[in-house]
């Protein structure tokens, strides 16, 4: 099921620069991915846990359709595969925190949410990478997270659009939770996972949907500076908001 979100604009320019170590960014959950109304679809197609054997594939797909996508890895992958990472920032994509080994957070301490951030980065700045957002493993988090990825000048960053590719390994399963309905339009941050072979698979199938429902494809990076245009062209609207009262 998709997320319909509505909540007020707040602190978006924050996102666009560095944040100081005392600025906690609110994290960027469902209830702040909204849709864009006054904008050509905007889809941030993102990718999980990688990279893996896979993930090369995927890239292949990607180039050919010239999709620039935000890829979340984990801190023990990109080690074992620095060239496919280096391979994604020449080919135009962005690369974000995900953790090193992928815990559950809300089990951690903060300390140990700390070592699993830190560790992810540094082999990343190693690789001439600064991460922007960080997306914790299974979208669990607590306080403690969204604190620490701050003084790491990091954003947490969710989704609205959940393939659910761990579960459906089938095109038809995970077209029925990311293509809109009837009448509907595709938009959103979309998550999927480049580990999985069936991913990668009918991924070219599931991006030529999307286009042809109107997807505009973006990284998260742009996808959130269009929507700080927006809150700064339109103060004191919300994209796509609807009427309090109306059902979501």
């Amino acid at each position: 099921m998709r997320l319909r979100l509505l909540a007020p604009l707040t602190l978006f320019a924050l996102l666009l620069a560095p944040a100081p170590a005392r600025c906690q960014e609110e994290p960027i959950g469902p209830e702040r991915i909204r849709r864009m109304e006054a904008r050509d679809s905007a889809c941030a197609v993102t990718f999980d846990d990688g990279p893996g054997r896979h993930t090369g594939a995927l890239l292949d797909i990607l180039k050919a359709r010239k999709v620039r996508a935000t890829f979340f890895v984990l801190g023990q992958q990109a080690a074992e595969h620095p060239e496919i990472i280096r391979r994604m920032v020449a080919e135009g994509h962005e690369v974000d925190n995900h953790s090193y080994d992928h815990p559950v957070f809300r089990h951690l301490s903060p300390e140990r949410q700390r070592e699993e951030m830190e560790r992810t980065e540094q082999v990343l700045r190693g690789l001439g990478i600064a991460p922007r957002f960080f997306r914790p493993p299974y979208g669990l988090y607590n306080a403690e997270t969204v604190r620490l990825a701050a003084e790491e000048h990091m954003v947490l960053a969710l989704w609205s659009v959940d393939s659910q590719d761990w579960k459906y390994r089938t095109l038809e399963g995970v077209e029925s939770r990311v293509l809109p309905g009837k009448g509907g339009r595709a938009e959103g941050v979309f998550l999927f996972h480049d580990i999985h072979q069936t991913t990668v698979k009918f991924m070219g199938d599931v991006l030529d949907k999307l286009a042809a429902d109107g997807c505009r494809f973006v990284t998260l990076g742009q996808w959130m500076e269009e929507l700080s245009r927006v809150a700064v062209e339109k103060p004191g609207e919300t994209p796509g908001a609807k009427p309090a009262g109306e059902g979501r």
